[in-house]
């Protein structure tokens, strides 16, 4: 990290519509906006962006954490993130039997729809959550120190 970052810290907040799942000072994020994995560290110009289900990783303290989020928007201005969305899981919270039994779930109505385009969408949707929950869950169990997530 170059020296103009060294000392510089993120805000992140992740919102739902239920709870604020996390706030604390982060050195980078990483988020799945509907255009890709957007990287965000210190002094990153202002922008708002919508969420696509996918997986919010974060060093805090040089450890690196792993949440699976669903759709919603982002705004990051000021050296803030601020996330809304409407499903926040931490990684380590995942059922990743579940997850895979739903992600092969998924597959087999997509596999074997009868053209029905609301069950095609809600079936891909399901996949994405389920791919999601489950990518979420190894990079948590394989390339994190452990931390606890809940301040």
């Amino acid at each position: 990290m170059s020296k103009e970052f060294k000392d510089k810290v993120i805000k992140l907040i992740i919102n739902t519509p239920d709870d604020k799942v996390f706030e604390g000072e982060v050195e980078n994020v990483y988020i799945p906006s509907s255009e890709g994995v957007c990287g965000i560290l210190p002094s990153h110009a202002h922008m708002l962006t919508a969420i696509d289900i996918g997986t919010v990783s974060y060093i805090r303290q040089g450890i690196g954490s792993f949440l699976k989020v669903s759709t919603g928007f982002g705004e990051i201005q000021n050296n803030s993130v601020t996330l809304s969305v409407e499903i926040a899981e931490f990684a380590e919270h995942i059922n990743v039997d579940r997850a895979k039994k739903a992600l092969e779930r998924s597959v087999d109505r997509l596999s074997n729809h009868e053209k029905d385009a609301i069950d095609v969408k809600r079936a891909e949707k399901a996949f994405k959550r389920a791919n999601a929950r489950i990518e979420a869950h190894y990079k948590y169990s394989y390339g994190s120190k452990k931390e606890s997530k809940k301040p």
